[in-house]
Parts: C-alpha cells; sequence; structure tokens
C-alpha cells in the first residue's frame, strides 16, 4: 500500500481500510472480492465477456473472423506500424489498443 501522496494522481483510497494504493489493493477485503467474483462468475457471463472483447478487439485490428494465429500477427503488425507512437500520425492510446486487441485475441486462439 502507498501512503497519501498529494502528488499522486492516479492513486485510490481503500474502501475498506481508507489508505491510498495504486492498481490493485492488497487489503483482506479487496483479495476476499476479487477471489469471490472469479470463483463465482456465471460461465455465460464469462462467455459473453469474450464475446465483446473479442468483437471490438477484431474491429481495432482491422479483421474479420474467423482467423489463424499467423493472420492475427499480420494484422497486429500492420496495425503496430500505423499506430506505433514513434511514426508520424502514431499515438501512444491507439497503440495500447492495439496491443490490448492483440493480447485478448492471443488467449483466445
Amino acid at each position: 500500500m502507498v501512503e497519501y501522496d498529494p502528488y499522486l494522481t492516479d492513486a485510490e483510497r481503500c474502501e475498506y481500510t481508507g489508505i491510498f494504493y495504486r492498481g490493485e489493493c492488497s487489503c483482506k477485503g479487496h483479495r476476499r472480492d476479487r477471489q469471490y467474483y472469479s470463483k463465482n462468475m456465471n460461465n455465460d457471463i464469462r462467455e459473453v465477456f469474450h464475446y465483446f472483447i473479442r468483437s471490438e478487439s477484431y474491429d481495432i485490428l482491422q479483421i474479420e473472423p474467423p482467423i489463424t494465429p499467423e493472420d492475427l500477427k499480420k494484422a497486429f503488425r500492420k496495425m503496430s506500424l500505423k499506430t506505433h507512437p514513434d511514426k508520424t500520425g502514431g499515438s501512444n492510446e491507439a497503440f495500447i489498443k492495439v496491443k490490448n486487441a492483440y493480447d485478448d485475441l492471443v488467449m483466445v486462439l
């Protein structure tokens, strides 16, 4: 846990302990909540969740299913060259979206 720092803009206050943290809180209450929801999440909800992730990821990479891992790799390389922050017209946010879409689809394939 991180102590309060007024210059820390991305810190959040834990609703259980009141301590500021970044990322995931490590208090007992939040650990218990994460374990409960990961075990008890309905499989139908997971499938719907993965469907929406995949459809958005396909749109970001500008490809249509079904695809092979090679097609996915080609599409990722093409889009990463377009959106890379070091290239003209590229942005960090767009590149991160492309990377996250690739990561999501790699896990599904």
